[in-house]
């Protein structure tokens, strides 16, 4: 997996306690017990450590793959705003 999962991981399991064994790509924030309060909070812990932001953007339903490559996006020298201005020249064109 990726720096960014292994950095998501590691914020659930000092941050919030949760046990590494429950940790997977496809398990939801939400079937970890972590809600939209801690999801704002894990924000906040990965901009501290990865530089970046936008994680708020995160929801409950939300698993630990698709957080990864959510955050993975947000650190591409393109970021969010580029894929998306990509994909939408892309279907427009």
């Amino acid at each position: 997996m990726s720096d960014s999962y292994t950095a998501i991981c590691e914020a659930l399991t000092e941050t919030f306690g949760v046990e590494p064994a429950d940790l997977r790509p496809d398990v939801s924030f939400e079937q970890l017990e972590v809600d939209s309060l801690a999801l704002l909070e894990l924000a906040i812990v990965m901009s501290e450590r990865l530089g970046v932001t936008g994680e708020a953007d995160l929801r409950p339903a939300t698993t630990l793959g698709e957080a990864a490559e959510f955050v993975d996006a947000l650190r591409s020298p393109s970021g969010i705003a580029g894929g998306a201005a990509q994909k939408a020249r892309t279907t427009a064109g």
